[in-house]
């Protein structure tokens, strides 16, 4: 378990009740996996740390260091070397993924690519457990998600699909992190207009099944059991008398 406020970042072993280690300067960003290894983005750049050690890490630092206002939405693969992240500067956004095993820099760089060049936009991304897609949120109105392949940087998918085309509908609300499956074959969208979860097949490339909500309320939350059997959700709304939850699928 993590822990974060203006003082830096603690790492628990919530079992046992025993505190593990501690990085002093608290990160605007991290992600943490299962194998062990932690990623921690500031001001600064982006650090990563094997065995969740704080004095072990190596550290990507862009070029243009100058000019970047800090390095968000860090979020590393399960099963690959690779961490990614948003590199923001005043004018723009890059989105990148970096293979933190090889040389510091960009000569390890896997994927770079300009997401948008609005001032005002927050984009975060996600990365698939398996390292094979990177999906890129943009908040600023109107509000979508890109599916990145990131290999090649082609974008294969956008939610709504209309922002293929630069022509997403604006409804007015929020840009919502998706989810993937462990095995990275599946990925959960919640739609923009609030009306359902669509259920994408990354291998299929085609969205293979949908799930309807009710009326009211919306969905806080996506995750998928380890297995991928199951879809859950948290509710952003409920009634005084009712459990605190949401849909499940």
């Amino acid at each position: 378990a993590v822990t974060s406020n203006n003082h830096g970042l603690t790492l628990w072993d919530w079992r046992e009740g025993e505190l593990l280690d501690t990085w002093d300067t608290p990160p605007d960003s991290y992600d943490l996996t299962g194998g062990g290894v932690a990623a921690l983005g500031s001001d600064d750049g982006v650090a990563v740390h094997e065995d969740h050690r704080a004095d072990t890490s190596v550290t990507y630092t862009s070029p243009e260091a100058e000019d970047v206002l800090g390095y968000d939405s860090v979020s590393l693969a399960e099963d690959e070397t690779l961490v990614a992240f948003v590199e923001r500067h005043e004018e723009r956004r890059v989105a990148k993924v970096w293979d933190w095993s090889g040389p510091e820099g960009d000569e390890s760089l896997v994927l770079e690519t300009e997401v948008d060049d609005h001032p005002e936009d927050i984009v975060s991304i996600l990365l698939a457990p398996d390292g094979s897609h990177a999906a890129v949120i943009h908040d600023q109105r109107p509000a979508h998600t890109e599916l990145l392949e990131v290999d090649s940087g082609e974008r294969v998918a956008a939610f709504p699909e209309e922002a293929l085309d630069g022509d997403a509908p604006d409804t007015g609300n929020a840009a919502f992190v998706p989810a993937f499956s462990a095995d990275s074959s599946l990925m959960a969208v919640y739609r923009d207009d609030r009306s359902a979860v669509d259920l994408y097949d990354l291998e299929e490339a085609e969205v293979v099944d949908e799930f309807g909500l009710p009326a009211e309320g919306g969905v806080a939350d996506l995750v998928f059991t380890p297995d991928g059997s199951r879809l859950m959700s948290s509710s952003t709304w409920n009634e005084p008398d009712e459990d605190a939850g949401g849909p499940m699928w």
